[in-house]
């Protein structure tokens, strides 16, 4: 199943990802100027806690992108971020402390 999904993850992004340009139909479009939208999700770890027993697996995040390309070498990005980190850690007395910190950034970038 896992192959099957990769294989027609990366047909769909070979297909999706060629244009044929209208002048030249045996041709394919290497570079248009425009508006671009992505996303995707991320597992982040930046807790230096390893421990199954200590660690949450509740570390989640995502992100949008939204750019608009002015040339083929220069263009602007606006991406903002969400993550979530979570862990806990038992007291000296026993009880259990739920520890979550929400982190999120906004990012403009000339690229």
């Amino acid at each position: 199943m896992k192959k099957i999904f990769t294989i027609m993850v990366l047909l769909s992004a070979i297909i999706f990802a060629q244009e044929v340009q209208e002048k030249k139909k045996d041709s394919v479009a290497v570079y248009q100027s425009g508006w671009f939208i992505g996303g995707g999700i991320s597992y982040p770890r930046y807790m230096a806690i390893s421990n199954p027993n200590v660690s949450a697996n509740d570390n989640s995040g995502a992100y949008l992108t939204l750019g608009y390309n002015i040339t083929e070498h220069f263009g602007f990005r606006l991406t903002p971020h969400y993550a979530r980190l979570n862990s806990f850690y038992y007291a000296s007395d026993g009880t259990e402390i739920d520890n979550f910190v929400n982190m999120s950034s906004l990012n403009l970038e000339a690229v």
